[in-house]
Parts: structure tokens; sequence; C-alpha cells
């Protein structure tokens, strides 16, 4: 459908003209001539034409009423576009059948002539049926060019509205017929069993660019010929979403209803009350079978698992891509039109002309020219391809599950081509190729070309060699790049980057002083940097220039096409890197990495994330920060015209920090590109809105706001008794809905402990309690939290700080913090609860772990203990946790001998890391085997998987990786995962082994073992629930639910998320006490007794009824299997009481 997008796309309710289309139409929307009472869209046709839908007031003036039609005329005319105008005129005229012609009709006759537009109404079937009145107001006028065909009123068809349907037939557009192939049932094994029987590449001693280019045609016809066979390519259908069929009673209503407008026609009072209630019955089944229809799509979504993606595209709709505003202030006229404003603006410098080939390059493949090379293994080369997602969209014929599935003799086809492209500098041209897909970006004007995002989709086959390529530098150890560098580097995230911004400016606010934040905005980053500042960075960073060169080739001569329905265009860029490319951001950072190193001097700190730089300096005079900022930004500015990059003036903010009152028009002002910049009182970075006082209070509201309406818009899909199911709702809540309020909360949360920041943060949480099952209104937001266990918001954001905080603790200790910031509120918060070591002696480690000369059989093949061969060691390992203490067991079983072996492993240690240091001790004591076949069987596919992992993320896991590599130089080496007690003599051994080391006593300090991250997380959490419980034990009200539950915690969730929606509502009333129960009612006014109905001899409450009932105890001992408690019952027996019928009939459904 379209409408006008500011007046339905951004939340009007007042349009009154659009267009619905079949899904799969391709067209384009003309946002310049949609509004209020116009819509109009251009379909893709040679000659193409417009389709416009207008609604004529019938209150405008003469003026008012033909200027919609006068700009619509007058843009067909000038593009020489043919029109068809559906129009509600709300006039009369015997030219389109009324039986008189009244003023507006005349005005409409003229304006129709003038223009030369032809009407195509036929006959005199009224349009419009009122009370009392039918007519004709309802026109279709088009260009004299077009034919319409079969045009008429559909008098016998259901409408809602008073206005009769109308169809017509004009031309069909030509549409493209779009083949693929399916790949999800695909034989693989047929599939590598053809690439084995079509050859090998051609091998030379001596190599040029041309042999390249033809090997690497050979190889994807090869690919091409096998998927041919098994998965040929087929004629593509568009799956439309079915709509509900019509029940029997629905369409018996409809037809009762049309009957009734026929005879209502002689204007009789009587039919006409006939006709009324037929109208009203009819609508009432039809806003029932909408609601049967939407109930039944929400059960789709939970059994689909596709809330998220319905919540993503409320919340943030990507209108398609429409005709766009030229620079001369007209409207682009087709779609090569639009893609010539697009790759314009967004690939600037490109050309439509092929540049001339590079000179023929010759490389001798002899040995030592392979050696530079030998990293490139068949096993690299699988892992690179197997890295990406099975179904990734891809710039040529091959998506990743089908390159993951070539066999071994085609992989080395392609490591033989991998070599050669390196060794010789030189990108093979095919790859080159790529995609473009323009994404339009939410919240952006339709029309601009500037609110398209370019996507750009490169081959797997280059992305893999990227990836092979860039691992091997990195184990080498790429040159660490300024620290102020946040973005794309292994180890540093956004949250340091925005540590570090918010104590810079911190050390100016709390010393009553200022700090002027200079945020800047590149134009166009990724593709507008020139391809030499990018080689140049490779180079100044110690790359090998074998790989400069390679890198430059890769950069240069790129070829992009897009598509936008059925126009394409294809552009050879002379400038950028792709975006979506592996090496993209490792070339970003080193082209910019002398940028921020000259920003970052004296009092300036110049802090670089992506394409966003933020320059700050403290100080206490202002007109000095200003002074210092101008030099710098300066600097960069030339700096980044060099580069081919340029700030956008109208993006970039300028913010002086600080809680002093200050006269911003006496302050200088930041001079960019010969214009001043004038002061802002905030601005965002990294997502993060900033003011200038830094309270933060804009930018909790704002999230509460965006939180708010992500939650309206989970309501929308949940009702009393129908909709998403609990457990559903809230995974919605704590994964979709929450994380947009607690990003970033490391910075923030300190901030925000005002009544009205932590009354924000209530509505919030109870909104979501509320959406959860359907509760009384008096319902208290603290008992339902420990129901849910859903930890209160503002305990639950020091959490997340806490958390954040120990992950990045260790990489921030150059940052001097100011004695009140952030920093130290998170590091005094951690020494209280004597967290500060155990964070300094976290395992967590980034690590790349290419090389394994260990093998890992499939999980979950051997569930029994397979036999081996006679001479093999076989070593059963595991880990156990008893009274948290940890220890680590091994047995050794050798057809000669046995060895069973035990460590303990202290308090600190996890099962994990007793698993993985099983396997490592058993490593190092086999060191001195020497050609043996040795066999490590555990029981943990955690552990297993670890060291498999191609990054390492824990220094223990490293360290047994290394073990068995060493193991492996001399022998043959498997892990293998085996079932757990299952009767398996040697891992039976070794779990007794594990469990005795976990009972020795402990012999000198600890912890032996780094901190698994993991647990350090988990002791934060403990501590913050704690707080939660010791808030929840004096609280002064929700007795009821205190009895119930006296301490927080999962139990009572997770029995809450097995029950639909009423059986949680009645449990929730029964556990709150705030139900439809005579005690409540009492204390509500709503009654005057307030005893039981059942006994008569004590108040109702649930209380009462769950305990001392005496009416009610055979039924409370023939649902509960321990009878009746003496204290509370279980929340599972609360249940099954609430939802007996008895208690059904007394709960009774509340408004």
């Amino acid at each position: 459908m379209v409408k006008a997008p500011n007046y339905y796309i951004y939340g009007h309710p007042l349009a009154r003209a659009c267009i619905w289309l079949p899904r799969g139409t391709k067209y384009y929307a003309i946002p310049q001539l949609t509004g209020r009472d116009i819509s109009t869209i251009m379909i893709e046709q040679k000659p193409g034409y417009i389709l416009s839908s207008v609604y004529l007031d019938i209150n405008f003036s003469e003026g008012e009423m033909l200027a919609d039609l006068n700009r619509l005329i007058a843009y067909a005319n000038v593009n020489r576009l043919k029109l068809v105008i559906g129009v509600d005129s709300n006039a009369h005229s015997s030219l389109w059948g009324s039986e008189e012609t009244n003023r507006r009709g005349e005005i409409l006759e003229e304006w129709l002539l003038t223009n030369g537009l032809f009407v195509a109404n036929v006959g005199d079937s009224p349009t419009f049926t009122g009370r009392g009145s039918n007519t004709i107001v309802d026109i279709t006028v088009s260009t004299m060019d077009i034919q319409i065909r079969d045009w008429a009123v559909l008098s016998k068809m259901a409408k809602i509205t008073d206005h009769v349907p109308i169809t017509f037939n004009i031309p069909k557009s030509m549409t493209k017929v779009i083949k693929s192939r399916s790949l999800a049932k695909c034989d693989w094994h047929r599939f590598r069993h053809e690439l084995s029987k079509q050859g090998e590449i051609q091998r030379y001693d001596l190599w040029s660019v041309d042999r390249l280019n033809a090997a690497v045609d050979f190889l994807e016809n090869k690919i091409i010929s096998a998927l041919d066979i098994v998965a040929p390519l087929k004629e593509s259908r568009i799956k439309v979403r079915t709509v509900k069929p019509w029940s029997s009673e629905l369409s018996s209503a409809y037809k009762t209803y049309i009957k009734s407008r026929r005879l209502h026609n002689d204007g009789d009072p009587v039919t006409y009350a006939t006709m009324k209630d037929a109208r009203r019955e009819f609508r009432r089944l039809h806003k029932q079978h909408q609601k049967e229809s939407f109930q039944e799509f929400t059960e789709e979504l939970q059994e689909n698992n596709h809330v998220s993606k319905f919540v993503k595209n409320k919340l943030d709709p990507k209108p398609p891509i429409g005709m766009l505003d030229t620079a001369d202030g007209g409207i682009t006229m087709n779609g090569q039109e639009v893609l010539d404003i697009l790759f314009d603006k967004h690939f600037p410098g490109s050309t439509k002309v092929k540049p001339a080939p590079s000179t023929n390059k010759m490389l001798a493949f002899g040995r030592k020219k392979q050696n530079k090379v030998k990293f490139i293994t068949r096993q690299r080369v699988r892992d690179a391809l197997g890295s990406f997602g099975k179904g990734k969209a891809s710039g040529d014929h091959f998506k990743p599950i089908v390159l993951q599935n070539l066999d071994d003799s085609t992989v080395d086809d392609l490591v033989l081509i991998y070599k050669v492209s390196l060794l010789l500098g030189v990108v093979p041209d095919s790859w080159k190729k790529s995609r473009v897909v323009f994404i339009p970006k939410s919240g952006k004007p339709a029309g601009d070309p500037k609110s398209m995002r370019p996507i750009t989709l490169n081959s797997f086959l280059l992305k893999a060699m990227e990836k092979v390529i860039l691992w091997e530098m990195e184990s080498r150890g790429l040159p660490d790049l300024h620290d102020k560098q946040f973005a794309f580097k292994t180890g540093t995230s956004i949250d340091e980057a925005l540590t570090a911004a918010v104590d810079k400016i911190e050390q100016g606010v709390l010393n009553q002083q200022y700090t002027l934040g200079v945020f800047l905005d590149i134009s166009g980053a990724f593709d507008n940097i020139e391809i030499n500042a990018c080689v140049e960075g490779a180079r100044s960073c110690g790359l090998p220039d074998m790989v400069v060169e390679w890198l430059k080739s890769l950069l240069t001569g790129r070829e992009v096409t897009s598509t936008i329905n059925n126009e394409s265009q294809t552009r050879f860029l002379l400038k950028g890197t792709p975006q979506g490319g592996v090496w993209s951001p490792k070339l970003w950072n080193m082209a910019i990495n002398h940028m921020i190193a000259s920003a970052n001097k004296g009092p300036i700190k110049c802090i670089g994330f992506a394409d966003d730089m933020l320059v700050l300096v403290s100080g206490p005079d202002p007109n000095t920060l200003v002074s210092l900022a101008q030099a710098t930004v300066n600097n960069l500015q030339r700096q980044a015209n060099a580069v081919g990059l340029s700030y956008n003036n109208q993006k970039t903010e300028v913010v002086l920090f600080t809680r002093k009152r200050v006269n911003l028009d006496a302050i200088d002002k930041i001079i960019m590109g010969g214009k001043p910049l004038s002061f802002s009182t905030k601005a965002r970075y990294l997502g993060i809105l900033l003011d200038s006082n830094l309270t933060f209070k804009e930018h909790l509201k704002e999230k509460i706001s965006k939180t708010k309406r992500c939650l309206f818009v989970l309501h929308s899909l949940a009702g009393k008794n129908w909709g998403l199911l609990p457990k559903t709702l809230r995974v919605a809540y704590v994964s979709i809905a929450r994380p947009k309020l607690t990003y970033g909360a490391h910075i923030w949360q300190h901030y925000v402990k005002s009544k009205e920041a932590l009354k924000g943060l209530n509505s919030v949480q109870r909104l979501a309690l509320v959406l959860l099952s359907h509760v009384h209104r008096s319902t208290p937001t603290a008992g339902l939290e420990v129901i849910w266990h859903l930890k209160p918001l503002d305990i639950f954001l020091e959490e997340i700080a806490l958390r954040t905080f120990v992950r990045i603790q260790p990489k921030i200790k150059q940052i001097t913090h100011h004695q009140k910031g952030h920093i130290s509120i998170l590091m005094k918060t951690l020494d209280s609860h004597k967290l500060t070591e155990l964070v300094r002696l976290s395992d967590k480690i980034t690590h790349k772990h290419l090389d394994r000369h260990y093998a890992v059989r499939d999980f979950g093949t051997y569930k029994l203990d397979p036999p081996e061969e006679p001479d093999t060691l076989r070593v059963y390992t595991d880990g156990s946790l008893i009274r948290n203490k940890a220890g680590c067991g091994i047995h050794v079983d050798h057809p000669t001998s046995s060895f069973t072996g035990c460590e303990h492993l202290g308090r600190d240690a996890s099962v994990f890391q007793a698993e993985i240091l099983a396997i490592h001790r058993a490593a190092d004591m086999l060191l001195d085997q020497r050609n043996k076949t040795i066999v490590f069987k555990s029981d943990s596919q955690s552990a297993l998987r670890a060291l498999t992992n191609k990054t390492i993320k824990s220094s223990l896991v490293k360290e047994c990786a290394d073990s068995l590599n060493r193991l492996a130089a001399n022998n043959t080496v498997r892990l293998q995962w085996v079932k757990a007690h299952i009767g398996i003599h040697g891992n039976e051994k070794a779990d007794a082994a594990a469990k005795q080391g976990a009972l020795t006593h402990a012999l000198g300090c600890e912890p032996w073992l780094p901190v698994p991250h993991n647990k350090l997380n988990k002791m934060v959490s403990a501590i913050l629930t704690k707080k939660w419980q010791d808030r929840w034990t004096h609280l002064d009200s929700c007795r009821q639910t205190r009895m119930a539950l006296p301490c927080v915690g999962p139990r009572s969730s997770n029995f809450m998320q097995t029950l639909s929606r009423e059986g949680a509502c009645k449990t929730i009333q029964l556990l709150t006490g705030h139900a439809n129960l005579r005690r409540h009612q009492f204390l509500r006014k709503e009654v005057t007794n307030p005893s039981c109905r059942i006994c008569d001899s004590r108040e109702e409450t649930p209380e009462h009824l769950l305990i001392k009932c005496p009416d009610l105890k055979p039924l409370r001992q023939s649902l509960w299997k321990k009878g009746n408690p003496r204290g509370f019952p279980r929340v599972e027996d609360i249940s099954k009481f609430a939802q007996c019928e008895l208690m059904k009939s007394m709960l009774t459904a509340f408004s």
C-alpha cells in the first residue's frame, strides 16, 4: 500500500488517498507528489506511466481543488509520462454519467479538456451510495495514449465504506523472470561427486594474470556445472501470505447486507432500518473475523520465532526506494536517473567506462615463492569458508553453503589460486565484481539520496581469501594502532570508547571547569577515502609488501552493479573501500591512524570510532579551549582533504560541557569550512545523548520512550486470553525491549538516582509486567517483579554497568579518572565486594588459534565408547564440582597398562575449567610419547568446542590447545565426545578421580587458576540479587506475595512461563491478593461484607482459601500431592488451586 509519507508512514492518521498494490509489484513511490489528499507511484514500464489516487475536498475553493492535480499533470507533461488517476471528485457532471452538472463538475470538465485527459467512466451506475442519495462522484481519467478497458462499477461486491468499488484493466508492465536455485534440500554428497568428475585446474610453472583469471573461470564454471545437475535454476515465485477465507456465517451476513442495500434504493425508512441492522451484523462479524485472523497470525509468529522481526518492522519500517530529488530541484523520471543520482552521491568519482587493464604480471611459481604463502592451507581455507552464514547473500553465483560443501580436490584448486593471486599481487577480475543494494535509512526524508545506505555484496571466494590473509597477519601480530582508536580492533569495543569520552568530559564538569567537545562527522567515509591513503597506511603499519600489493589490487578497478526493480547500472570505482569487505575496516583504521595520532597531543584528546571522531579538551577558560580545539580541527581538515575525505558541517556538533552558568554568545566559535559552528546543548555520540550538564536526563527520557514504544508493539500481540504466551513475551522483553534502555549503562547509570528517573524506570518495568499477563491494575509492581524474576530496573542497570566494567576494566588502566566520575564509582563498588583482585586475575583473552594439529570428531556421534586400534592410548578426562570445590581426573587406558590421577583446583574454578585442565594435564603427561595414536575422550562438549574454535577467549584453553599441538607434533591425536554416566569404564574411572580431586584438602592460597569471566558475571549478579532480596525483605507492602515468595529466585518465573495467559492471570491473583475476592473488594468499597463466600467464618483472602478455609480442605488435599502444607503452598500448587472450577468462578474476569 502506498500512502502519503507525511500522513501515513510517519503516523499521521488523516490521509485520505491511498493505493493498494499486489505484493511483488515493481514500482517507485513519488513522495514529492504524495500528500494528505494525493498518493502517486510510477510503475516500471517502457514507456512508464504514473498511477495516482486523488481526493478533492468538497469544501475546497477552485484553486485549492485543482492544486494537487496541476502539480501532477505538470510532472507528467514535463517527463512525457502516461497518467492514470482515480479521483473522488465530489463533483457532478454528465460527462461521467451524472444526471446534472454542478459548478464543481464544470470546473473539473474544463480542467480535463484543457489538459487533454480522457474520462474512462462507462454507464450510469452510482459510485456513491449514501442515505437517500445515489450519485456518481468517483471517476477514472487518463492521458489519451492509454486504453483503459473493461471499466465497471462492482455494485455487487462487498464494501465497507459508502463508495462502490470500481475495476478496470490497464496494460501490464513486463516483469523480468528471476531464476534461483533451491539449496535447502540439495544432495551435497552427489554435488561433491559431480565436482570430482570434472578435473582440476591446470598447473603452471610460470603464471600470469591471464592464466590466473582463466583458472578462476574454470573453477567457477566447474562449480556451476555441478550445481546445474543437483540444484538446477528454477523460476522463483514470490510467496504471498494467504488471507484467511470468509466463514459461511460471514458470507451469509454479507449477502444479507448487499440484498438490503438493493432494497433500500427507494429511500423507504423501513428498508433503511433493515439495511442498518444487516450492516451492523456484517461489520460485527467482519471485525470478529479480523480478530481471529490476527490471533492466528500471533500464533504463527510464536511458532516461527519471528517476534523480533515483527517488532523491528513496526518500529523501523523501511519504505521502498522512490523517485529522488535532482540537483536542479526537479524529480527523477525513471530508474536509470535514480541510479545515476545514487551512484554519484555514494560513489563519487565512479565512471561508466571500464578503465584500462593493468600490465600482465608474470610469476615463476617456484618452491622459494611458495614458502612465502605456505600459511594458505586446505584447512584454513575450509575454516574461512565455514565462518560465513550458510544462506548469506553473495555478489556472485555462490552462497556460502555451496562453497562449504566443496570436495577436497576443488578446495586444493582454490588454495592454488589463492597462493598465485597473493604472489602476483593481483585479485582476479571476476572477484572484483560485486552487487550494491541501496537500503533506505529509517527516519530520513523520502526523496533525499543521502537517506539511502549502500550495501556491497562481494564474492565469498574473495572474502574467504581476505580472511585467510587477515588471520595470518593477526597471528604474526598486526602493529598496534593508536590507543584512542576503538573500532575494528581485537579486544576493544564501543564501551571502551564511551568510557574514554565520558571520563574526559567528567574531568572538566566535575572539577567545576569546562570541557569542549567537537563531534565531527565524516561524509561518506568508506566510499570516499583515496586508495593510495589505504595503501600507504597499510605500508606504514608494517604489512608485508606482498600483502600491500594484493590489497592495492583489491581496491583498484572494482566493478559494482545495482538493480532497482528492472533497471540496472554498472559503475567502475576509483576510490573507497568495499563496505562489507573483510579488510575494509582494517584499512580504514590504518589510513586514518596518523590523523588520530597527530590530534592527541597536549591537553587534546581525539577519540576515533570508525568514521566518528570526537575532539575533547578540558580547562578553566572556554575561549582558550576553543583556540586549542580550532587548531586541532584545522589540522584534521587538512589531513582529511589529503586522503579524499571531508567533514559535514551540518552534522558536526560543538558542545561546551559544564555545570556552571555560561553565556555561550560571548564565547568564540569553532570555524569549519569558513563558517562558524553554533554551540549545541546536546550531542549524540555512539548512541548516547550527551547533554551539556552531563546529567543524562534527556538520554534516559528518550530511551524510556523508545522502550515503551517497543512494549506497545508487543502489547498488540497479546490480549487477555489470547496471543503470545508469557514465556515468549518475557523473552521478547528481556532480549528486545530492555536492551534499548540499558545500552551504555556503565557510563550513565549512577547519574539517574532522582525520583523522576526512578519513576520513569518503574513505569517501563510495570508496562512489561502487565504485558506478561492480564492483572488487576492495583497489583504492586514489586510483587510482579519477584513472580516473574525481573530485577527492578535501577538494580538491573547497576548489574549491567558492573558486568560491562568487569569486562573492560583491564583495558582502561591508563585512563586518569576523576574521583567522583563513573569509573571511580564502579571501582569502589568492586572494591566493596572484594572483586577487584579477581577481575585482575580474569582469564579472558582474545587469541586466534589457526593451526590445529589434532582432530575433533563430530559431537553426538559417539555416545558409546567405540573400539580403537590395539596399540591406541585412550585417555579419559573429567571435571567435577562438589560443594563449590573443583577437581579434575584422568584415566589412561592401554592394553598393557593403565593410570588414574586427580588434582584439586580450589574454590574459584568452574567445571569447564576442570574439564579443560584435565585434558591439559593429560597432554603434558604424554609429551614423551612418539608415533602413537592417542585418543582423548571427554563427556564435556563445551570443552571440546572451545578447543576447536578459531578465536580462543580463555588463557587456560589456549594453554591446553598449545599442549595438544605439541603432543600432535609426534603423535596422531584425536579428541572425542562420549556420553557420561552410561557405564563406560574409562569415563567412570575419570569421573571418580575428578570427584576425589574435588574433595581433597587444599594446600596453599587461592585462586590457583585464572578466574573465568562467566564466574565474575555470576558473582556480580549474586551481589545485585542480594541487594534486591534485602529490598524485598524490608518492603512495607506486598505482604501476601512475600508470604508466598519470601526469597527472590527464578523458580516461580520458570513455572509461570509454562502457563497460558489465563492460567498466569489467575495464579497471580492468588499470589498477590489483588483478586476478585471479598477482602480485596471490601477494601475497594465494592462490597460491604468481606467474609468468605464458602465458609462465612473469616475474611475471604488468598491465605484463608489456600490454608485455613475448612470447607476447602478436601479440595486442597485432592489437588496437592503433599496434602495441606503448614505454611504457604508452592507456586505450582497455588496455580492448580487457582485453575480449578470453583476458583475460576470466584476469580472472575475484570476490566
